[in-house]
Parts: C-alpha cells; structure tokens; sequence
C-alpha cells in the first residue's frame, strides 16, 4: 500500500481485501488531513457513497465539537508516529451523528518518513449509549442517596465507614458526611455487642430486615432506629462489606414508653400501680423462693386523710398523696418498691429482708418520714399512716396472700390507735375474717334481705365496708 509521485493511492491486494472485508469505516488520509481511500463499509454504516469522500478533508464529516480532539490525535499521530484512539461523532448522510472509536496509524515509506495516515473507525453506538444510561443511572442513585430521608451507609465488617449520605450524617448528631466518615461505627453503639450480633446475624443470613436498636449520637445522646443491613460480597477486592438504611424511630420508641409507662404506673404520683406491683411481687417471691430467702410486704393507709380532703378540697389532698409518695421513695433502698393502690393507700415490697427485726426497723423509719409536717397549699399539715406488715414465706408463699395479711395486719395498726406497725398474725387474720362477716350480715340486715338475696341495682358506696380511716 502506497501512494505514487502523483498523489495517487496505490493499493496492494492484501489492503484492498482487508479493507473491503471490514465491518469498520477504513479510511487513509494525506497529511493534510484529506481523504485518498474510503472502504465500502461507509455505505451500510454510514449511508455514504464512499466514492464521494475521495479528496474531501475528513474533518467535514466531523462533529464540530469534537474536531479539535480529532486535530489534536492527528498531530499526535503525525509526531509519535503511534496509533491514538478517540472516541468522536461521525455524520450520517441523514444528517445524524454516529459514534465511533476512531483509531489511526502512521504509513511510512522506505526512508522512514511518513506518507500518509490510516484510519479505522469503529461503530461504538451502542456502548457509547449503555454507557451514558449507566452514568444517568448513576447520577440517579447518587441523587436518591444524597437526597434520601433514610440514613444510607456502606461498611467494612471491622468498622470502616466507606460511604454515607447526609441524612446518617444528620440522625447521628454529625455537622457533615466527612465528619461522620473519620471515626469508626463501633463507635456509634452503647454496647459492643450490640454490633458483634448484628455482624453474626448478617454472616450468616446475609440479610436483617427491621432491626430495632439505639445508637449513640455525636454527643452521646441515644436516638433508635430502625435498621436494614445486607451482606455484599461481589467486591472488587473481594473483600464484603455491609450496606443498609436507618431510619429514626426515636419518637415512635417514646410514645411506646409512654404509653407502656401510663399503662403501669399511678397518673397522680407516677409511682408503680396495683398491677406492676404485683408483677415485680410475682417476681420477688420466685426469685426468693428458689434461693430460700425472705422478703417483706407492707401495706400503708394515711391516716385521717379524708379530713384533709373535706377542709382543703381534692387538690390539696392529691398535693399531698404526691408529696408521701416522694417520701416514701426518699426512706426507702432502690431495690424496694413503692406503689399506690388507690386512694391513699400504698404498698411496700422489701426484697432480702432477714428477719422481723430488720422489717420493723424499715416500718418506724416510714412512721417517723411522714410525722414531719408538710406544706401543702401555704398550710401546715400533718399526717400519719398505719402499716401493716406480712412476711415471706412465714405469711404466705403467694403474692395474692402476702398482700391480703399485710392489709389485715394495717387493720390492726388502725385498731392500736394508728401512727403504728403490725405484723400479720394467724389470729388477727382470723377476726379480720369475723369482722369482714359481721359487717355484711349488718348491711344485708339494713337492706331488709338475707345474705342469699341479690339486689338489681348497683351497689351503693365504695372502698372498705364502712371502716373509719
């Protein structure tokens, strides 16, 4: 392959049957860039008539914008007398632009000089089209994750955070990605082994869907989140690493609190109510006996406490009730429960209480918190209770009957004169009985019916059968 004297391109039989056979646009150019050859392939791929392009520059069928590339890869294949390749667009005889990966190379003659230049263009449409949905769909993602109001993270399984978007930035406390991106994700739990169980589970199930769990913050503060995490192996470095979502449930998680709070706990004093006493009761009787312990439950009932309601009206008595309830819990260890039964009735749970002894020391102790005067509304007010005292197991082994015995025995401490402690014994038990007896047989005889007749309407009164508090 040679171009004569005159100019002319002289092809050789080998160029002319590679270069009629190919699928791709072959083209061989003066060096002032003008076209001397034109394979056939320009008709089915380009819709040219390739006799047309002899003589003519080939930057005439150039893109305007992508000339000055295809300038600069001649001179460099004009200088290095190395093949270049570039990716340019080619017009279409529809007037369209095809893309092609143009690649060329020097013809030199004998004396090493370069004659001409070869050119090779392939069709790359459609790579070129695969390629910019690829990045559209990048960008896509890049958006969705930039712009997600889930927290959106990638890990290595020892810690590093290789990626997150602004919003984990923002949940956690975190003024930027960058910042968040510098300390290690052990760092955002309260319990390492909050972690090491998430890591086991995603190991060996590869996936964890609606994780509830509390992260530390920035500055220490807990926030829950609910968490999806996904192995991935497929890494470049073979290496996997961990993707997911938080999502912040914090406000959720409180509300369930509260909620569960209200559900056990007194609205007025916010102490433990009946039913979660008598659970951590239920509780502290197993635990005691499978150790072969003791414990202690009391039941107190404010003296008088009526009056104060009648002079100085509900509001001051609820003022009150508080103000004992914070007493009561002052006095008392924190492994000790105090609870409000209703109205001002309390009861006490005393857990790993060795003897009487130790359980009468406790009872004086509440006696004397509640002797000192309170304030309540401006006033001066005074108030007793009178508390009764049941033991386990001596007592009962139930909760149920350790609860009726220590109320039995407050009965007796209101019988003593009140301001005082009873413990429950068999006999009081027994004329608490007698007296709970008389006390229906009098009412079914004020009625005017016998203890087998029923009334149709609702009952009349309410709390204990009359007694005087």
């Amino acid at each position: 392959m040679s171009v004569n004297g005159d100019g002319v391109f002289e092809e050789s039989d080998a160029w002319r049957l590679i270069a009629e056979h190919s699928r791709d646009l072959v083209l061989l150019l003066d060096l002032s860039g003008r076209i001397l050859y034109a394979s056939p392939s320009h008709l089915p791929i380009l819709g040219i008539d390739p006799s047309s392009l002899i003589g003519a520059p080939a930057s005439e069928h150039i893109h305007p914008d992508d000339r000055e590339v295809q300038r600069e890869a001649f001179r460099r294949r004009l200088e290095t007398g190395n093949s270049q390749g570039v990716d340019i667009r080619v017009r279409k005889a529809d007037g369209d632009y095809l893309m092609v990966e143009s690649l060329g190379a020097p013809i030199r003659n004998d004396e090493g000089e370069v004659q001409s230049i070869v050119i090779s263009a392939r069709d790359i449409s459609a790579r070129h089209d695969a390629e910019r949905k690829l990045i559209r769909s990048q960008e896509r993602y890049r958006v969705i994750f930039e712009r997600n109001l889930a927290g959106v993270y990638r890990s290595t399984l020892d810690g590093r955070l290789l990626e997150c978007n602004p919003a984990f930035a923002r949940m956690l406390g975190f003024d930027s990605v960058e910042e968040v991106l510098q300390i290690s994700t052990w760092d955002l739990y309260f319990s390492r082994n909050d972690r090491e169980v998430l890591i086991e589970t995603l190991t060996e199930q590869n996936e964890m869907h609606n994780f509830e769990i509390c992260l530390r913050k920035k500055d220490g503060s807990p926030v829950w989140v609910l968490q999806n995490d996904a192995m991935v192996h497929d890494t470049e470095d073979g290496m996997p690493y961990m993707e997911g979502t938080i999502v912040d449930i914090t406000d959720r998680k409180n509300a369930e609190e509260r909620i569960e709070h209200q559900a056990y706990h007194d609205h007025l004093t916010d102490l433990p109510n009946r039913l979660l006493f008598h659970d951590r009761l239920s509780l502290a009787v197993a635990n005691a006996r499978g150790q072969g312990d003791r414990l202690t439950v009391m039941f107190l009932d404010l003296d008088h406490f009526k009056l104060i309601n009648d002079t100085m009206a509900h509001s001051a008595g609820d003022e009150l009730l508080r103000k004992v309830a914070a007493t009561l819990q002052s006095v008392l260890r924190t492994e000790d429960t105090v609870a409000r039964m209703g109205g001002d009735e309390f009861t006490i749970l005393l857990p790993h209480v060795k003897d009487e002894n130790e359980a009468a020391k406790v009872a004086q102790g509440i006696l004397d918190a509640l002797i000192i005067p309170f304030y309540i509304q401006g006033r001066e007010v005074f108030v007793s209770g009178s508390i009764g005292v049941s033991m386990f197991p001596s007592d009962g082994d139930h909760p149920e009957t350790l609860i009726r015995n220590a109320d039995s025995a407050m009965y007796r401490a209101k019988d003593a004169g009140r301001n005082n402690f009873q413990f429950h014994t068999p006999l009081a038990q027994h004329r608490a009985e007698v007296r709970l007896s008389m006390e229906t047989a009098l009412r079914h005889a004020h009625a005017g019916y016998g203890p087998d007749h029923r009334r149709s309407s609702p009952a009349q009164g309410a709390g204990r059968l009359g007694f005087d508090r």
